[in-house]
């Protein structure tokens, strides 16, 4: 799914780099993972060097540099290679025998990148390697051609060859169900469950399918419907008494859609210094029951939110008098043969040989993220085997349990107050790929990524389920469907979700101190940028410092994000102003000269302030002329002051409040998806 997002959104979303303590791709790692071959330094000559299966090469590059091998393939053969990179971020590209671009991969900053190609000729195929950065110092990498197989010529087979990155025994896993005409075609598990044990992934390990597990819920909630046990334009405080009366009633099919206004339980726990600390069910519902206004009236507008889920589960228990959990099981799970399917709240409720999940720690390492007890129930977190996936499958293809009415409802959006309606159904994403008509949902929590997509015209489904935080759940869902529906779509095939397009440049040196300077919007809101040696940083908006690269002499990009810095010279002798330019804003702040722009007395706001809607009390301390907010575990986040008594921090915006003697006495915190949270100070 493409949403256009906002500036702010955009930029404080950005990948957060992970300060963990993992395995390095050391010289010992690399020796650990080269197997039947001895490395050699690429050859001196100025040409391509050939590369054969199971051969490793170790070289340097700098900025400015670029190194080709080439490889021989015959027609229809498979390649699979990486490249790790040690020191250097590399963009990898790979050219066809007739010179044009295949593919260009640029997933990771360290570590390892893949290199996966099917052969429709025979002939040499060239990949190259250059730094990102064209100034970049040098650093060293190693080549290694790990497959070489003729080309699958089935579609399963085709299937299995995407997800060849992870069919390792040292790498974290995947699962694939692919459904056509009403059978299942194919499935199939790669990789690993569990690193540290050595166990491997297969099709009857549980694994996370995150918040796919809201399709359960929602056509829960459509079976109670249609049983006539509730309506769905019920209030919910007809079942849930003790929620809040915000002045507005919100029903059942707000809670579906998303169009509720509750706050999102992920910011609310995250506010309350609650992450990575056990929170029980007992927890969640007193976050909801102390909430003290809405993120907007309900029927607004359209924000994802995992609490409406949460409250919809406790609808269910309210309406069947069964535990949730019980009744899911005897009412749907069980009819449907889906008995290896679990809805996580604690780690010792899981069975046996569960798939952990992995990530990427900062020198590109494999590590393992431990899970903690958290009550998500009915929002997500579902553990399920790809054997059970199947069946869930097929249900929705031909409902066993229930009318084909009622999946046909499920797939309806929902409707805001203007009349407009919005995409997203029971648990379904109404979208468009390709030409044709999906129905979509992801999911992500921990390492574990997912991803669903339905063509019921067609007749057609996939699920993808990865417990790797790079498993490519989206990407490998849109290639499935490519390979089983291309006599049917009509659009180019979009880019890879981690593919960046832009090609950084070098240019002169001494303009980059024509950029540098403060910026102002009217608003008062600044943008800052520095020179740090031979690159631009930015500050926007007072959030974390970003680099620039050059893109043209005057225009800059972000690699994180899709977002544009352009400045503009005029004939002076410094940039007068400088425009920032994201999908769905323009952005333009004027030079200030240089001159200093009057900030408010940071001492106003140190002291204690507490809230009673997260029950937690945060500090606000003064060092080095900045303020800072310290959470009771002592975690500490610096505050860059925006404009006016605005400031933002790498988490939230906080807006103070000031009284009629303009004494500071309280603020605002807002999130992306919670709006408003207010601490008063002691």
């Amino acid at each position: 799914m493409v949403r256009r997002i906002s500036l702010f959104v955009l930029l404080s979303t950005l990948p957060v780099l992970l300060t963990t303590h993992g395995e390095s791709w050391s010289q010992s790692r690399i020796e650990s993972v080269v197997t039947g071959s001895r490395a050699t330094l690429p050859s001196s000559d100025t040409s391509a060097q050939e590369l054969t299966l199971g051969q490793t090469v170790r070289g340097e590059l700098a900025g400015g540099d670029v190194t080709s091998y080439v490889i021989r393939l015959q027609r229809d053969q498979f390649l699979f290679a990486r490249v790790i990179q040690l020191g250097v971020d590399l963009v990898v590209t790979t050219l066809h025998p007739s010179g044009h671009v295949l593919a260009e991969t640029d997933l990771l900053t360290d570590g390892p990148e893949f290199i996966s190609l099917t052969s429709d000729t025979t002939g040499v195929y060239q990949i190259d390697l250059r730094p990102f950065d064209p100034l970049a110092s040098r650093g060293s990498y190693l080549f290694q051609v790990l497959k070489q197989p003729a080309a699958a010529q089935t579609l399963p087979g085709k299937v299995d060859q995407l997800f060849a990155e992870l069919d390792e025994t040292w790498m974290p896993g995947a699962v694939v169900v692919v459904l056509k005409d009403g059978e299942i075609v194919h499935t199939n598990a790669f990789g690993m469950a569990d690193l540290e044990g050595k166990v491997p992934l297969t099709t009857t390990t549980p694994i996370n399918i995150c918040s796919i597990g809201k399709q359960l819920t929602a056509f829960a909630i459509a079976l109670l419907a249609d049983r006539q046990q509730l309506g769905l334009d019920d209030d919910i405080r007809d079942h849930l008494p003790w929620v809040p009366d915000f002045g507005h009633p919100i029903t059942i099919r707000h809670l579906v859609h998303h169009t509720s206004g509750l706050r999102e339980m992920d910011d609310l726990w995250s506010l309350a210094d609650r992450t990575g600390v056990p929170l029980p069910r007992s927890d969640v519902l007193w976050y909801v029951q102390h909430q003290q206004e809405l993120n907007f009236p309900p029927g607004e507008r359209y924000l994802y939110c995992n609490t409406g889920y949460i409250l919809l589960g406790e609808i269910i228990e309210a309406v069947t008098g069964s535990p949730f959990i019980e009744w899911m099981h005897a009412n749907v799970l069980d009819p449907l043969g889906m008995h290896d399917t679990h809805f996580y709240h604690d780690v010792e409720a899981l069975p046996d040989g569960f798939a952990w999940s992995y990530r990427l720690g900062p020198n590109g390492g494999i590590q393992r993220y431990e899970m903690f007890p958290a009550w998500y129930v009915a929002a997500g977190n579902v553990f399920t085997t790809a054997e059970d996936l199947e069946r869930w499958l097929l249900h929705l293809e031909d409902p066993s349990i229930c009318s084909h009415r009622l999946i046909e409802q499920m797939a309806q959006g929902g409707k805001l107050n203007n009349g407009e309606s919005t995409s997203y159904a029971f648990g379904q994403d109404r979208q468009t790929y390709r030409g044709q008509s999906v129905l979509e949902h992801g999911g992500g929590g921990w390492g574990y990524r997912s991803y669903i997509m339905r063509f019921p015209e067609h007749r057609f489904a996939t699920i993808v389920v990865s417990n790797f935080v790079y498993g490519k759940a989206f990407t490998r869902a849109r290639q499935i469907t490519d390979l089983y529906l291309s006599a049917h779509l009509k659009d180019a095939k979009p880019d890879d979700e981690y593919v960046n397009r832009r090609r950084a440049i070098a240019i002169d040196p001494d303009l980059l101190d024509t950029y540098a300077g403060t910026y102002q919007q009217s608003s008062g809101a600044t943008a800052t940028v520095t020179r740090q040696g031979s690159q631009l940083l930015a500050q926007i908006a007072g959030l974390d410092r970003l680099t620039l690269y050059p893109d043209s002499a005057s225009s800059f990009f972000i690699k994180e994000a899709d977002l544009r810095v352009v400045f503009d010279i005029e004939g002076r002798e410094h940039a007068v102003r400088l425009t920032v330019l994201s999908p769905a804003d323009t952005v333009t702040y004027t030079r200030n000269g240089g001159a200093r722009t009057d900030g408010p007395d940071l001492a106003d706001y140190v002291g204690r302030y507490v809230s009673e809607e997260l029950d937690v009390q945060h500090v606000i301390l003064l060092e080095n002329k900045r303020i800072w907010v310290r959470s009771p575990s002592g975690a500490r986040a610096p505050c860059t002051h925006v404009h006016g008594d605005l400031f933002r921090n790498p988490y939230s915006t906080m807006e103070f409040d000031r009284d009629e003697r303009s004494r500071v006495v309280g603020y605002r915190v807002s999130c992306e998806r919670s709006r408003n949270i207010r601490f008063h100070r002691q």
